[in-house]
C-alpha cells in the first residue's frame, strides 16, 4: 500500500480477529471481526495514511442431519482510502488486483454434506 516503499525497509501493520460460534440445537450460529491497524514505518510521513480496515462476518448454519446442513454467510471489507485488504486467498476476488480503498462482500449460500 505504500507506494513509496521499495523493500528493505521496515513497515508494520498490526491486526486481531475475534470470532464466535454457538449452537441452538440444529442451529449454529457465526460471528467474526477482524481489525488491520494504520501501517507504520513508511518512507514518507503521509504515505501509511488512512491504511486501516475492518472485516465482518456473519453467517447461520442449519443441520439437517450429522452429515447435511444448509448455510448463508456475509462478509465485508471495509476500507480506508488506501488499503486493498480483499478475498485474495481463495481467489474468491472479482477484481485483481483490487483497488485501493474498495470495499469488497461476499454473500454465501449452500449445501454441506460430509461423506
Amino acid at each position: 500500500n505504500d507506494t513509496n516503499f521499495t523493500g528493505g525497509g521496515d513497515v508494520r501493520q498490526r491486526m486481531f480477529g475475534l470470532g464466535w460460534e454457538h449452537t441452538f440445537g440444529p442451529v449454529q450460529v457465526f460471528a467474526q471481526y477482524g481489525r488491520v491497524g494504520k501501517a507504520s514505518g513508511c518512507t514518507t510521513s503521509t504515505s501509511c495514511d488512512d491504511t486501516q480496515a475492518n472485516a465482518y462476518m456473519g453467517g447461520v448454519r442449519y443441520n439437517l442431519s450429522k452429515r447435511t446442513a444448509v448455510y448463508a454467510s456475509y462478509n465485508a471489507v471495509r476500507n480506508k482510502q488506501n488499503m486493498d485488504v480483499d478475498y485474495q486467498g481463495g481467489s474468491i476476488t472479482s477484481a485483481n488486483p483490487m483497488a485501493n480503498g474498495a470495499d469488497p462482500r461476499i454473500i454465501g449460500l449452500g449445501v454441506w454434506h460430509q461423506f
